[in-house]
């Protein structure tokens, strides 16, 4: 198998195994989730924080609070923008189907300016090494994120024993699941 069939083999299973999760036990692993990161030095120590909005059998992070939340706007031209919604009605259903921030009602913040970014996530190994849905919009935004902690979020489920990374692979530097952390033991590669 090529690598990059390899990659959305490893994709794909790791989307068949968080969908296979009851709507109840990705509730309550969102939950723990999201309280992970909220409990860590990370998330304690930072002003802005990176989050996305669950689409699909995602790990849900809508309980997070107590910070200064951006979300990912996708652009036609493949990347991202860090965009803080104003109020409850700056949200639209973006190209793909995610609720992302309306450009004209969100402020436009800059990526240096994130000290920590959440990223989903549809399959992880023990190296943090992340695969995203395939359309590269994170490993093109998270070079710019030079004050960032990057990490994750995932179900256990989706990890599997190695992901086959790309030059242009970005690793997290934790994936935070239900049953416990993940932090990066090998650098980028």
């Amino acid at each position: 198998m090529d690598i990059r069939a390899e990659r959305e083999w490893l994709r794909q299973n790791g989307i068949r195994a968080r969908q296979e999760i009851s709507v109840e036990e990705r509730e309550r692993y969102s939950a723990i989730v999201a309280a992970q990161i909220m409990d860590s030095a990370w998330f304690q120590q930072a002003e802005t924080v990176m989050l996305y909005q669950a689409m699909g059998a995602e790990v849900s992070l809508d309980t997070m609070t107590g910070r200064r939340f951006v979300y990912p706007k996708c652009t036609p031209g493949g990347t991202l923008l860090a965009l803080q919604p104003l109020d409850e009605d700056a949200w639209e259903r973006g190209a793909f189907g995610i609720y992302e921030p309306v450009p004209a009602r969100s402020e436009s913040v800059s990526p240096e300016n994130i000290d920590l970014v959440i990223c989903p996530c549809t399959a992880f190994d023990s190296r943090c090494a992340r695969l995203g849905m395939g359309g590269g919009y994170y490993d093109r935004f998270l070079p710019q994120c030079k004050n960032a902690h990057i990490a994750a979020a995932a179900f256990s489920v989706q990890q599997t024993e190695k992901i086959p990374a790309q030059p242009w692979d970005w690793f997290m530097d934790a994936v935070f699941t239900e049953s416990r952390v993940w932090y990066r033991t090998m650098v980028k590669t």
